[in-house]
């Protein structure tokens, strides 16, 4: 909560003006917005980065079963929740999760 307060600091900055003359107030808030919109600009970056940890990171990724009924994927095994039988080696979508298992369908692989 209190790290958010910092967010106010232009308005904060206001109050140069009611203790120091102009010219060096000016200045001084000058650089305290450029150093505000500066945080905003990388703030609005960092919410828009792809998810790289935890269960939404697996959605839509392709890898391939390593044995019947199980995946490997991001080092880490998972069961696999798909109706029909899967080939060792066959390349999978991952496109939801129940519980601990991974819901996959096949890749289509295409011959170039």
């Amino acid at each position: 909560m209190w790290c958010h307060l910092f967010l106010f600091s232009p308005v904060w900055g206001l109050g140069l003006f009611l203790v120091l003359p102009w010219p060096v107030a000016l200045p001084l808030y000058l650089v305290i917005v450029a150093l505000s919109l500066l945080l905003y600009v990388k703030i609005g970056q960092s919410m828009h980065r792809p998810i790289v940890t935890g269960r939404e990171a697996l959605l839509g990724r392709i890898a391939e079963v390593s044995l019947e009924g199980n995946l490997k994927v991001a080092g880490e095994r998972w069961l696999i929740d798909h109706p029909d039988q899967l080939s060792r080696g066959q390349r999978v979508r991952i496109v939801g999760m129940t519980g601990m298992r991974l819901q996959v369908q096949p890749v289509e692989q295409t011959i170039h």
